[in-house]
């Protein structure tokens, strides 16, 4: 009697559907599919129910962002709880919609072959840790700048304001970051409270709202108020910034025209536009322009910055 031993092949096939939503499926084997459709199937594999840990480095490299936000995290924040998941990311969605509960900060220094790697203890924490949240701002998602235009860029927007929101702000009165106007003012006084507030942490102008918190209303049809400020955000500012415009009803038929603005780079008035919009933001009100502030004006007016046109 012979006994002849044989090495069988895996027999284990791995196919992924890759056909649009809403067309007939198209299974492909693993070894027809691209570096990215191969690590998605192999993830897909690797976060089926399991206790292991699981350890990833930069699933970014090969995975778009649509799949990490709709197919890992969701499934990601289900497992959490029964097992650990540890990823190395430049990817802001993972940490931060993964509800990580602990990130750390690499600071990295030298050479590949010598270089060497450090971890602050103010790198240490989850996302409601202010060091740890100010890291993640400012590494994974390029800065509080980068993040908000993106936001604009993309059309999204922030929460809407509601009357009871309008009604406390406009009882408050004007300060450092709130300014009440009329609708009837020239485009270019409107460019240049929109550079005042910008020059500080951003802010909002109430339009149809007088400087005794008395509310007139737009005297305008509320898609005219807004093709004008938004006009006069393009076309009087440069590079044109793009503000929030929403609407809230008021008493009767009066309509308060909101514009707000968010904190970006600091906005400094051209030589000629000097005299007359120099005057930056103090409280409620502008401080005359010293010396001191003209020349800072004038000296940080380059391409990288915004400008009154």
């Amino acid at each position: 009697m012979r006994i002849e031993e044989l090495e069988l092949p895996p027999t284990t096939i791995i196919r992924l559907n890759t056909a649009p939503a809403g067309e007939p499926p198209s299974w492909q084997v693993l070894e027809d599919l691209s570096t990215g459709q191969k690590a998605t199937a192999v993830l897909l594999l690797l976060l089926l129910e399991s206790e292991a840990p699981l350890i990833v480095d930069q699933p970014e490299d090969d995975l778009d962002n649509r799949f990490i936000t709709e197919g890992l995290i969701p499934r990601m924040r289900e497992e959490k709880c029964r097992r650990q998941f540890i990823f190395s990311t430049h990817n802001a969605n993972i940490p931060v919609l993964g509800d990580a509960e602990l990130i750390l900060g690499l600071t990295a220094a030298g050479g590949a072959n010598g270089g060497k790697a450090r971890i602050a203890l103010e790198h240490m924490g989850s996302i409601d840790t202010q060091s740890v949240r100010e890291l993640v701002e400012e590494i994974l998602e390029g800065g509080k700048d980068a993040f908000e235009t993106r936001r604009l860029k993309y059309g999204f927007r922030e929460l809407p304001m509601n009357k009871a929101e309008l009604i406390e702000l406009i009882r408050n009165g004007e300060s450092s970051g709130v300014e009440f106007k009329r609708d009837d003012i020239a485009s270019e006084k409107l460019a240049g409270e929109v550079a005042a507030l910008l020059n500080l942490e951003g802010g909002r102008i109430l339009l149809g709202v007088e400087d005794d918190q008395t509310v007139t209303g737009l005297t305008w049809h509320p898609a005219k108020a807004e093709e004008w400020v938004m006009d006069t955000a393009r076309t009087h500012l440069q590079p044109a910034t793009i503000p929030y415009w929403e609407t809230i009803g008021w008493d009767g038929d009066k309509v308060v025209g909101i514009v707000s603005l968010p904190r970006t780079r600091r906005i400094s008035p051209t030589r000629r536009s000097a005299a007359r919009y120099g005057s930056p933001r103090c409280g409620s009100g502008r401080q005359p322009a010293t010396q001191r502030v003209k020349k800072r004006n004038v000296s940080i007016n380059s391409p990288d910055n915004f400008v009154l046109a």
